[in-house]
């Protein structure tokens, strides 16, 4: 051995333990790793973007990081690959990345642990045979460059998929909604079941009410038959314009209990590539495990007791469950430290406001302002949404107490209620429930849930109740923005923060509504305004977008 080779060794030594102090450094300053995207984050193009760049670059960094880990590990305790010393290196390259992340999250998911995994082992394997391992990316990379223009060739057309469907009609989504909404699994008892059939029209009502709730073009129809079910959905890609498209036909089989999950696809064809049998299910076995392993899938599987498909329909049994176990572990737990430091604001007695609009602004100011002071040595965007959850629940409704999970006292909501009666938005009081019920729902759910709520609440009451609403959705839309920037990324939450505990102004968050039309009538909705997605009503839904983007705290933030 040459005087050189311990020297190395000892360096190596030295850079192995500096790279673990940096890892383990960087591991705990730089929050959870959160690789499953939450469900807003599937909700518009700009959100799944972000998720998109945000994963994908903390995954390019653990993958860095844990492959110099690798290639250290293997420099200063398996030097040439030597055979006594290569497992210690190997289990120090699997193991560290796995319980470093473990740390940060306290559960974590296949794909959480991926990026880090394949770069400690890339790097193990470039400490052991550097030649062939860049013989083996050199061969990955061009095969993936040689799939991606395959694919992109082949995956988009110039034309949509011919799917006829029918007008999504305001009775139809009525009827569904109280089908699926007769039990709640919270409101079971801890041996009770419910099943809900959903029969293929059932389905595709489901469907284009999802696909109603996003801009583009976007068309979807589900077929059930002996052979499983048909999935069909076409959507047009922004920024192409030769072959826009992205038209996919999915054929399976799902089924699933409390203690089982599985998928059978038969067909997946995307564009005029068409996935060859013998990867299908791997695929579909991978993403059942990355599904499984998720602590937020495995929380709300628990309510799950049967689902099956068939040529008859989709069956779903549940039973009861709590809605606020749906966040991991963790993240709900330092979620709940500050939604319950937001609350003690509320509940625990002081000065009465003024009433009216300067008793709402009162209220956020106060909420924010302790928001601003939480955030100074933690998450801006986790104080942001604890203000929100309470300021709906209190300002909105109490029911989004039962969505997220309790924290409050037994009296303490009838206090805080008590204190903050009387609070209105240009001098009404509905519109601060529907303003702040969308806030709350965006942050507990996603854009789409929240609009489609809002927008589903107007149609209830066109049909016998208060009447449709362009005003209320107006409301509902400035809420759902408010929660949106709120909560979008660290800087934007800082940024609004500053903008509303220097002084609420209602004009910055909630647009003048006044002069928008009440009171519309199922049957006038459907005959002057052409029904939701007729021509006069996007006309209104596109003069209520131009208004809520033009608030002053939407433009700073």
């Amino acid at each position: 051995m040459s005087e050189a080779a311990p020297r190395d060794r000892a360096q190596a030594r030295l850079g192995l333990l500096l790279c673990l102090g940096l890892v383990a450094a960087a591991a705990h300053f730089s929050g959870p790793p959160r690789f499953l995207p939450r469900l807003r984050e599937l909700q518009s193009g700009a959100a799944l973007r972000a998720w998109l760049f945000e994963a994908g670059l903390r995954g390019l960094g653990e993958a860095v990081a844990f492959g110099a880990l690798g290639f250290l590990a293997v420099r200063a305790l398996a030097p040439g690959g030597s055979s006594r010393s290569a497992p210690l290196a190997l289990a120090l390259t699997t193991i560290v990345p796995i319980g470093l992340l473990w740390s940060q999250r306290g559960a974590l998911s296949a794909l959480d642990c991926l990026p880090g995994l394949v770069g400690g082992l890339l790097g193990f394997g470039l400490g052991v045979r550097p030649r062939a391992v860049l013989w083996l990316l050199g061969t990955a990379g061009a095969l993936a460059v040689a799939s991606l223009a395959i694919g992109l060739s082949m995956g988009l057309e110039g034309a949509p998929l011919a799917i006829e469907t029918s007008p999504l009609v305001s009775s139809e989504k009525r009827d569904l909604y109280r089908r699926l909404t007769a039990r709640s699994p919270r409101s079971l008892g801890p041996h009770e079941t419910h099943a809900v059939r959903l029969t293929e029209h059932d389905l595709n009502v489901l469907l284009a009410w999802a696909i109603s709730m996003e801009s583009g073009v976007r068309r979807g129809r589900v077929q059930l038959g002996a052979d499983g079910m048909l999935v069909e959905v076409s959507v047009r890609l922004p920024l192409l314009e030769e072959r826009p498209y992205l038209n996919v036909r999915a054929r399976g089989r799902v089924a699933a209990t409390d203690r089982d999950l599985s998928v059978d696809v038969a067909l997946l064809r995307i564009g005029r590539l068409q996935v060859p049998q013998f990867l299908l299910k791997p695929v579909a076995w991978t993403a059942v495990l990355a599904l499984q392993l998720d602590s937020r899938v495995r929380a709300a599987r628990q309510a799950i007791r049967k689902v099956e498909s068939g040529g008859e329909g989709v069956e779903v049994a549940y039973g009861h469950a709590d809605l606020g176990d749906l966040t991991g572990s963790a993240e709900r737990d330092e979620l709940t430290d500050s939604v319950r430091a937001q609350a003690a604001l509320f509940t625990q007695g002081g000065e009465p406001w003024p009433p009216g609009d300067e008793r709402t602004a009162r209220a956020v100011e106060a909420a924010f302002r302790l928001a601003r002071e939480r955030s100074q040595e933690g998450s801006a965007m986790r104080e942001n949404e604890a203000a929100i959850i309470v300021l709906g629940t209190f300002l909105g409704h109490r029911r989004i107490e039962n969505l997220y999970g309790t924290f409050l006292e037994e009296g303490a909501g009838e206090r805080a209620e008590s204190r903050l009666q009387g609070a209105t938005l240009r001098g009404r009081n509905d519109w601060t429930r529907h303003f702040f019920v969308s806030a709350a729902l965006t942050v507990l759910a996603t854009r789409g849930v929240s609009d489609a709520s809002g927008l589903f609440k107007e149609e209830l009451d066109a049909d016998g109740g208060s009447g449709f609403s362009f005003a209320d959705l107006l409301a509902n839309r400035s809420g759902t923005t408010f929660a949106q920037k709120a909560t979008a990324s660290e800087d934007t939450a800082r940024r609004l923060q500053e903008h509303v505990a220097r002084g609420f102004r209602v004009g910055d968050l909630f647009p003048a509504a006044e002069d928008l039309p009440e009171g519309i009538s199922d049957e006038v909705l459907g005959r002057r305004y052409g029904g939701v997605g007729g021509p006069l009503y996007r006309k209104l839904a596109e003069e209520i977008e131009r208004r809520v983007a033009a608030c002053a705290a939407y433009r700073a933030s």
